[in-house]
Order: C-alpha cells, then sequence, then structure tokens
C-alpha cells in the first residue's frame, strides 16, 4: 500500500519544494499564495523545456 503523502508550506521560495511534490504525486494542501503562481511558471517552464528536448532529439539524428 502506498502512503497518502501531503505537503503544507508557509514558505516556498522560488517554488520548486512544492512543485517537486507535485510531480512525485504529493498532495499539495497549503501553499501561499504567491507560491501557487510560482508553481504555475516552473510547470510552464518545465513543458517549455522538455518540448526542447524533444526537439533536439528529433533533430539530432540528421
Amino acid at each position: 500500500m502506498k502512503p497518502n503523502l501531503t505537503l503544507g508550506s508557509l514558505f516556498d521560495g522560488s517554488g520548486g519544494f512544492p512543485l517537486g511534490g507535485l510531480i512525485s504525486g504529493i498532495t499539495l494542501i497549503r501553499t501561499p499564495k504567491f507560491g501557487q503562481s510560482l508553481i504555475e511558471i516552473r510547470e510552464c517552464e518545465i513543458k517549455i523545456i522538455t518540448q526542447i528536448a524533444e526537439l533536439e532529439i528529433k533533430f539530432s539524428d540528421r
């Protein structure tokens, strides 16, 4: 049985720790308002980096 982990935070800095928790399947129960917007920014950055990496792999074979 997998434990159901939760994360509550008062101060998130750049939002990396809660984002790591989300990626790992940890449920966020509390983040500061500004922390939530930082998490959304980091999620967008990860999507862009992933797309760039996929393009590099696709075109590296040429």
